[in-house]
C-alpha cells in the first residue's frame, strides 16, 4: 500500500521562499517519521513567524495532521518520545491560542499531558492550560 502523502495547502504570496521550500519538502516526505519531522518543521517555522497572521493561521491548521502522525509514531515506538520534549505541541498551542482557537489549544495541552510530554517550562502544559483559559475568558464578549 503506497504511503499517504501529506496534503498541505500551497502557501500564498505572503510566504517567504524559505517557507515555501519547507512546505514543498513536507509534501514529498514519505513515511510517518519523515512526515512528522517535516510537518514539525513547517509548524516550527510558522511559530517563529507567528506575528504575521498568515503564518499563524497556516501553522495552526496543521494540528490534526500533526496529532495523527504523533499518535501513529507513539503507537509504533513510544520510546522515541521518552525525553518528553514536545516542541510541536508547544508551538501548536501557541498558534491556536493566538488565533482564538482556545478549545483546540487546550486539547493539544491535554494530549501532551496524557503522553507525559513537557513544554520545557517550570509550570509545564498544566500552567499553559491556565494561561489559555484566562485568554479564553478575556476574549469572550
Amino acid at each position: 500500500e503506497p504511503a499517504k502523502a501529506l496534503t498541505l495547502v500551497k502557501p500564498g504570496s505572503w510566504a517567504s521562499d524559505t517557507f515555501k521550500k519547507i512546505v514543498e519538502q513536507a509534501k514529498i516526505s514519505e513515511g510517518d517519521q519523515a512526515q512528522f519531522d517535516a510537518l514539525s518543521q513547517v509548524i516550527s517555522h510558522s511559530y517563529k513567524m507567528r506575528k504575521q497572521a498568515d503564518y499563524c493561521q497556516y501553522g495552526a491548521k496543521l494540528y490534526k495532521a500533526y496529532l495523527g502522525l504523533f499518535d501513529s509514531l507513539y503507537q509504533q515506538d513510544k520510546s522515541q518520545f521518552a525525553d518528553g520534549k514536545a516542541a510541536g505541541h508547544l508551538h501548536l498551542t501557541t498558534l491556536l491560542n493566538d488565533i482564538g482557537q482556545f478549545d483546540k489549544a487546550l486539547a493539544i495541552c491535554q494530549h501532551a499531558i496524557a503522553h507525559q510530554l513537557s513544554d520545557g517550562t517550570i509550570t509545564g502544559f498544566e500552567g499553559r492550560i491556565g494561561r489559555i483559559e484566562k485568554a479564553k475568558l478575556k476574549a469572550q464578549p
